[in-house]
């Protein structure tokens, strides 16, 4: 069996997790961790590509992983999982993907070689090299970065703003276009997963719920702290 077939065996492993633990609210989880609130200390990781998963480790999550003297934070599929779901991505959304990000790291020869890739383990801080998911014209990173790039968020945000309507709220069209335009700019097409990401970002931040998501949410959760408000059910 080759490694890819066994990572995807781990999916069904993975579904025993999905009921191990409570989804909580914002209010919730920022008293549990508080280095996710908006007057944090804690640096975010900028290494860390994905916002989502950047807010789990500022939030501590994945401090155990941390190793003395690499910069890599490798993690176990089914750890992460279990984490992410407490958040609110349950097993059909990271799960799923951590998975499917675990598979494309591992068609690296060198990076397994060099200890970057794992199988049964994501490497968050290695996760442009995830074949077949990784993307560029990243919200928050440019065309290839493998860092969090300052100057490219804050040109999002501004874009993300002027679609917004007068009360701060954007629908997921607002965000779609702000999408389309990057990769424009870039002159990169949009891949299945940079569509994807759009669509998960108005739906964690309770687009679903409510029909739109507020601005200052995103801008939150750009920079990997919690938003006010999340969706209600698993992603």
């Amino acid at each position: 069996m080759n490694k890819v077939s066994i990572l995807f065996l781990m999916i069904f492993q993975l579904q025993f997790v999905s009921q191990a633990s409570e989804v909580l609210t914002s209010e919730e989880l920022i008293t549990a961790y508080p280095s996710i609130s908006a007057d944090s200390e804690r640096a975010e990781n900028k290494a860390v590509l994905c916002p989502f998963i950047r807010m789990l480790e500022r939030a501590g999550r994945f401090d155990s992983e941390h190793p003395e003297n690499n910069s890599d934070i490798m993690v176990g599929l089914i750890d992460f999982t279990a984490k992410a779901k407490e958040f609110g991505c349950g097993i059909l959304g990271c799960g799923t993907v951590a998975t499917l990000v675990s598979a494309g790291q591992l068609t690296h020869p060198s990076d397994v070689y060099h200890g970057k890739a794992q199988i049964g383990h994501i490497n968050i801080t290695n996760l442009h090299q995830a074949r077949g998911v990784a993307h560029e014209c990243g919200f928050t990173f440019s065309y290839g970065d493998t860092e969090v790039n300052d100057v490219t968020r804050s040109n999002t945000l501004e874009k993300l703003l002027a679609e917004a309507d007068p009360q701060g709220r954007l629908n997921q069209n607002d965000i779609m276009k702000v999408k389309l335009d990057i990769c424009a700019e870039q002159n990169v097409e949009i891949s299945s997963a940079g569509e994807v990401e759009a669509g998960l970002i108005f739906k964690y931040l309770g687009g679903e719920d409510r029909g739109y998501v507020e601005y200052e949410d995103i801008v939150r959760l750009f920079n990997a702290t919690m938003p006010k408000t999340k969706a209600m059910n698993l992603l």
